[in-house]
């Protein structure tokens, strides 16, 4: 049974967590405190996969006065040797009276010995499942990444008033404002993948990388992934040359500042990742999700534009979609968000909304998708 005091931390912990959003990747956030008679004696969080844990942090902090002392943990303490020692070994050779986590860790090697059954043989009490929804909701990245073996994907839109993408064919058009922009770069932060068609870059030329001020030349860029079938990508794109700086690590043997180019035509590049489509039927986002995966991608990031954006929705191979709403009207020559002979408007408009939030001079809505690539 949980009180209000341990909601009260527990909620403390989730927030903190969220201070490395996208960092602790393929890892979820975690964050952990020692408390001794309701006082908070230290705090960890985990930082970047291959570092110490969130629970060894606090109890480096706290020294011996993690002796007797309650443990809180946003996730299930890990029971398996990987790139660090267990966590609950150390719980356990800290002397700690209680342990309390949020949720249970979907990693399956943590599933064939859970922590509780490790920390209760050795006489250390375990409550769990204090603020559970809410903290898989935080790490939903992560819980997508183990139960389905696949990245968490993430669609952005930004609309006008009147539902257009651009005021005309092939030109550049401007549609949101600094705050709901700002607001995109942290979304760009938090992922380890951005993913456009080849028309977004011929169109628009993006940079695709993450322009917060404290960021910019940091590894937080996410990596570039192109759609270009019959590749018509040229050289002088301007994401090759944020792509050729250090973009964010990853832990497998893949070089971290490639791009991925996918493609029908089979093609040896030194500057990107070639994977092909080796099928005369449409490109399906279902089996490049399986490659990204494969590759290490944990969160990708949808900008594309309307032949994308129609695709994906189609194929239903989305977990959230994230839509930025402006009041300018750009009029009947405008190009409109999606094609309607693909996608209708009307089941766009059924879609439950998860949360609506005003965001500068523009709107700014997210969806869930309860119905297509999460129930796989």
């Amino acid at each position: 049974m949980s009180t209000a005091f341990d909601e009260k931390i527990m909620r403390q912990l989730l927030a903190l967590s969220m201070s490395e959003q996208g960092r602790t990747l393929p890892n979820p956030m975690v964050a952990a405190a020692v408390v001794q008679e309701g006082v908070i004696i230290a705090t960890g969080v985990h930082q970047k996969s291959g570092e110490a844990h969130a629970e060894v942090l606090a109890l480096a902090a706290a020294g011996n006065l993690s002796k007797g002392a309650t443990v809180y943990v946003t996730l299930e303490p890990c029971t398996h040797m990987g790139k660090t020692p267990p966590c609950v070994d150390a719980l356990i050779q800290a002397g700690v009276r209680e342990v309390v986590f949020a949720m249970e860790d979907p990693n399956p090697q943590v599933q064939e010995r859970s922590a509780e059954e490790a920390l209760s043989n050795a006489g250390i009490l375990v409550r769990k499942g204090i603020c559970r929804e809410e903290a898989r909701e935080y790490n939903r990245v992560f819980v997508t990444n183990m139960t389905h073996n696949r990245p968490y994907i993430t669609l952005k839109s930004a609309i006008s008033k009147d539902m257009k993408i651009a005021e005309a064919p092939q030109k550049l058009t401007q549609i949101t404002g600094p705050v709901a922009n700002e607001d995109v770069h942290k979304l760009r932060r938090s992922c380890d993948g951005i993913l456009v068609g080849i028309g977004t870059i011929l169109i628009d030329n993006p940079r695709l990388n993450c322009r917060l001020t404290e960021t910019e030349s940091s590894q937080d860029n996410p990596r570039p992934i192109i759609i270009d079938p019959d590749l018509r990508l040229s050289e002088d794109a301007l994401f090759w040359t944020i792509a050729r700086r250090q973009v964010r690590p990853r832990t497998n043997d893949e070089p971290s500042s490639k791009p991925i180019i996918v493609t029908r035509n089979k093609h040896n590049s030194k500057q990107a990742t070639v994977i092909t489509w080796d099928s005369p039927d449409p490109i399906s986002f279902e089996w490049i999700w399986k490659q990204l995966y494969s590759l290490g991608f944990c969160h990708i990031l949808i900008e594309g534009g309307q032949g994308v954006t129609t695709e994906l929705l189609s194929q239903g191979e989305w977990d959230e979609w994230v839509v930025y709403q402006s009041n300018q009207v750009l009029g009947p020559h405008g190009v409109d968000l999606i094609e309607s002979s693909s996608v209708s408007w009307e089941s766009i408009s059924a879609m439950p909304v998860f949360k609506k939030e005003p965001m500068g001079t523009e709107m700014k809505t997210i969806y869930r998708n309860s119905l297509g690539v999460r129930k796989r």
